[in-house]
Order: C-alpha cells, then structure tokens, then sequence
C-alpha cells in the first residue's frame, strides 16, 4: 500500500514535490503569517466597512464655500459674490465631498459658465478641505449705451453683468454710442455686431488715457451717402468737442493710418497743447488730417 502511494507521488512535478516538502516543515511559519496576515486584513475592512459612512460623510470631506480660494482674488470692479454663486450651482445636484473624483472638473465647469470668469486655468485641491481654483477674470472695457442701458463689455465683446455703478464710477469707462443689433440675452456672450468689435478695440486703445483726456464717448456713425455703407467713429470731449476718429480697425483704408497710428497723432496733439479742449482751437478735429508721427 505504502509502495504504490509513494509511487503516485513520484508522478508529482518536481517543483511541486519541493513546495510540499517546504510548507510540511519551515514554510508553516510562512502560511502561519500568510493566514494572519489575511486575517488582520479582513478585520480592517470589516472595521471600514462599519465606519466607512461616517468618515467619507463627514464634516472633514464636506466642501463648504469657505473652502474654495480663488486665485488671483476677486477683482473690486466685481460687486457680486462670484465663489457664492459658482457654489451654488456646482453643488445644486447635493452635497460636495473631497474624495469625490469628479470634484474638480465639476467646479471648473461651474466657473466656466460664470460671465467673470474668462478662463479656469487649474483647479487642485488638497487635505484638509481646500480648493483652489486659478483663473482669468473679465474686466470691463467700455459700456455699450443700448436703449438707455449701460452694458459692460469686456475686451471680446462678451457682454458682462450690468455693474450699476455711480456716476464717478461710470465716467471711468469709454461709452460707445450708436445703432446696434441687439445685445445676447445673457451675460457671458460675445454680442455679435462688427460696430461693437470694433468700437470695442478703439476703447481698449484709448482706456488709459478716457480720463486724464477727459474723454466722453465714441460713437459709430453712418458714414457719408456713397461711402458703401461704411461706418466712421467719433469721439467726444467732457467739454463737447467733437473728434472724427475715422474707420474702424476691422475695415482698413489705404489712406487711413491704422490705430497705433491714430493713437501716437492723439499723444502728440496733447503733448502740443495740453489738452484735447485747447481754448486756442476749439474747431472739430479729424484724426486723419493731423501730421503723422515722425518714424523712429
């Protein structure tokens, strides 16, 4: 009896023999540990398990506003609560937890969608509960004068929240005057008229010096009967003076001198008399009729 199961295990693998002979005499301590080792780990999931709910559902995973740093800061031309209101729309499905793996898209998509926010660069978040989220702002760049409303654009053309500022405030940013479609329905989008494009770009060129030349507004303004439909703009002094700006940048003339052009003919007259409203000429001023610039 003892010959022929000695000869059935003889068929075995040599290997096999081997791991058999090790397990019968020192590798017992090996499945010893091997059988602790499972044993202790399944007690700790079944611990976890016990206490899972109450950990992940806990007040040190639960995002709250306070959590969310924006970076840079909010802008002071940006009266409303902008982490509020992204907040609230992130978080209008339930709650928002930090092990959450879609947590940071699902609030780069909420800041996307606000009109502020021109781009969400990165959002990180880290233990304890902190959120930071990088982005660009939109600033305002003139305000679009449409059927007695002031409407903020910035330098897109995005149509930005109405800022209901005071009048000090308001004088601060170039108006734009004229015929134009209507605006978007919503904030956050670029108001598609080739007037506002372009008296947009002659805003952003002319916004750091609107107040220190005591500027008004530009107006877009049908140009003369056969000109093919073309548009010119003006300007507008505090005092009333009227300056004929020309075309727009987005229809370039042969013999008219582009924007940067423009611009150093404007630098040059302040520089020669002080003043877009000198006393000594008080005349309409066409930008086109100025000597241009000497050539560095």
């Amino acid at each position: 009896m003892s010959s022929s199961r000695k000869k059935g295990n003889s068929s075995w693998p040599q290997w096999m023999q081997a791991l058999l002979g090790y397990l019968g005499g020192a590798g017992r301590w090996v499945v010893g540990l091997i059988v602790l080792a499972g044993a202790f780990a399944g007690v700790v999931w079944l611990g976890w398990q016990g206490v899972r709910e109450r950990v992940l559902f806990s007040e040190a995973y639960l995002i709250q506003k306070e959590h969310l740093i924006l970076i840079p800061d909010q802008p002071e031309w940006i009266r409303s609560d902008v982490v509020g209101e992204t907040f609230r729309v992130a978080s209008r499905d339930g709650p928002l937890y930090l092990w959450q793996e879609n947590l940071c898209e699902q609030l780069a998509e909420a800041f996307r969608q606000h009109p502020w926010v021109a781009k969400v660069e990165q959002v990180r978040k880290s233990y304890p509960a902190r959120i930071e989220i990088h982005l660009r702002w939109r600033r305002p760049v003139c305000m679009v004068v449409w059927q007695g409303r002031r409407l903020p654009v910035d330098e897109e053309a995005i149509v930005l929240p109405e800022m209901h500022l005071a009048a000090p405030e308001l004088a601060r940013y170039p108006h734009l005057l004229g015929l134009f479609t209507s605006p978007p329905k919503v904030p956050g989008v670029r108001w598609q008229d080739i007037h506002i494009l372009e008296g947009v770009q002659i805003a952003v060129a002319l916004l750091p010096v609107w107040e220190k030349w005591r500027l008004a507004a530009i107006q877009a303004v049908p140009a003369a009967t056969g000109s093919a439909g073309q548009t010119l703009y003006e300007l507008t002094t505090q005092g009333g003076r009227r300056i004929i700006w020309g075309l727009g940048p987005a229809n370039p003339h042969p013999a008219e001198p582009p924007l940067p052009d423009k611009m150093a003919r404007l630098h040059r007259y302040v520089q020669q008399y002080g003043s877009l409203d000198p006393v000594q000429d008080p005349q309409t001023l066409d930008l086109r009729l100025l000597p241009a610039p000497p050539r560095e």
